[in-house]
Order: C-alpha cells, then sequence, then structure tokens
C-alpha cells in the first residue's frame, strides 16, 4: 500500500505517524501553471523559485516526477491500493486530476482520502493524521469527470489556477495577485517582507511563499516598491511603497 501526498514537506510527518503502507510525494506544483511541454514547465518553476538548474538537473526532476507516477500506476495494476491524501488545495486537486489523466484505467484500487478543513495536509501533525484517516474509492464516473477536468484545465495553459471551489478553477495571470500584495502595503507605514509574505500567505494559501518573494521582487524591480536597505536578502528588508502611490 502506497500513502500518496502532494507535498513534499508534509513527508517527515506523514513517515513518523501509525499509518499502514509507505508514504510517497509527488508535487509537480500545477497551481502555479500548467505547461506542456515539461522542460518549458521546470525553467517557469525556475524563474517563480529564483534557481537555476542545469540540463542534467531538469532531466533527473523529470525523471523523478514520471518515475513517482510509474511507481503508483504498477501498484494499482497489481491490485495494490494505494491512499490519495487531497486538502482544500489547488496543489492536492490539480496533482490528484493530472495522476488520474495519466493513469490507463479506472481502478478502485486508488482510494481519495479527502481532508476538509482549514489546515493545509502538511499542516497536520503526526499524531493527529489518524483522526484524518478514511480512504473511500472514487467512482468511475468522478474518475472520467475529474480526468475531462484536468484535460480542459490543461488546454487552456494557464499561468495560475485559483481554486474556487471543489475540484473547479479560475484562470489568472501572474500578476493578478500584485494590486493585493500592494493594498497591504499601503495599509502600513513600512512594512517587514516577512510581515507582508505572512499577511499575503493568509489570504492568498494556495500560492507558495516563493511566488509570494517572487511577486514582491517583481514590483520592487518595477518601482512600486521600495526596499531597505536596497542590498541584502530581500526577506530581511524593510518595504515602502514607493511614494508616487502612497496615499496623501
Amino acid at each position: 500500500m502506497l500513502q500518496l501526498i502532494f507535498s513534499k514537506t508534509a513527508q517527515e510527518s506523514f513517515q513518523k505517524a501509525d499509518l499502514p503502507g509507505t508514504v510517497i510525494p509527488y508535487e509537480p506544483f500545477w497551481q502555479l501553471g500548467i505547461q506542456t511541454e515539461e522542460k518549458e514547465k521546470l525553467k517557469q518553476l525556475e524563474t517563480i523559485f529564483q534557481v537555476k538548474a542545469s540540463s542534467e538537473e531538469r532531466s533527473y526532476v523529470l525523471w523523478e516526477l514520471t518515475q513517482t507516477k510509474q511507481t503508483i500506476a504498477s501498484h494499482l495494476e497489481e491490485g495494490r491500493e494505494v491512499h490519495a491524501w487531497v486538502g482544500e488545495a489547488a496543489s492536492d486537486e490539480l496533482a490528484f486530476m493530472e495522476l488520474l489523466a495519466f493513469l490507463p484505467r479506472y481502478t478502485p484500487s486508488l482510494q481519495l482520502n479527502r481532508v476538509r478543513g482549514p489546515l493545509a495536509v502538511r499542516e497536520i501533525l503526526p499524531e493527529k493524521l489518524d483522526a484524518y484517516y478514511e480512504p473511500t474509492p472514487v467512482s468511475e464516473e468522478n474518475w472520467e469527470e475529474l480526468r475531462r477536468t484536468w484535460h480542459r484545465l490543461a488546454s487552456e495553459q494557464p499561468e495560475i489556477l485559483e481554486r474556487t471551489a471543489d475540484f473547479s478553477y479560475s484562470l489568472r495571470a501572474y500578476d493578478a495577485y500584485d494590486p493585493q500584495l500592494l493594498a497591504i502595503l499601503a495599509e502600513e507605514v513600512e512594512m517587514k517582507t516577512a510581515a507582508l509574505i505572512g499577511t499575503a500567505y493568509g489570504q492568498l494559501p494556495d500560492l507558495p511563499i516563493p511566488f509570494l518573494l517572487w511577486r514582491i521582487r517583481t514590483l520592487i524591480n518595477k518601482g512600486f516598491v521600495n526596499a531597505h536597505p536596497r542590498e541584502g536578502q530581500l526577506q530581511k528588508q524593510t518595504l515602502t511603497l514607493d511614494s508616487r502611490f502612497q496615499k496623501s
């Protein structure tokens, strides 16, 4: 049996929990855009996460993601159960739908462990996970419906997918949340980057912190936001709205 989670940061907690089977993480970050060309997707993530990778590193990441899906498919082909932990989060739902689209056929051995409530799966303490553990088979009808939803979303190749309801999404541009970041900053004379990130993440929990940092850095580069001191780590800087945009 496999316990499938869609967050690598949750892996340690799951390994400490008293759950049957082996924990396997799969985290493709589809909430940050769907690209049919996998290498372009990785370049996109490198921009967002502000990292540089060699072609060999990109190839390894792609290999790892593919191997994970093939491991899951092999388990299911052998009739072994896979329990997918899916919270009320875009990252979980989109990865689950993509996995259904990848698998060759319906099988009741893939079971959905739906986690309801404000906590993300990665935020649940190891000793509390058992209380959320109620896997149930996905019906063939729902399986096909989710596959169709994934193919429809993928055909649009959106930049951001914003969750509006269960397995329902609006398509947004990367800069769609910039006004929200500026509005938060406009309420203060100055604000530490960490405080801005914390407030924004509370309003936009589906967006990873590196994405918010990238958008803040973009706003600084565009001159909307000033960082003090100008040099140094963004996470430790103090931010102010440029005087042109401050409330009079």
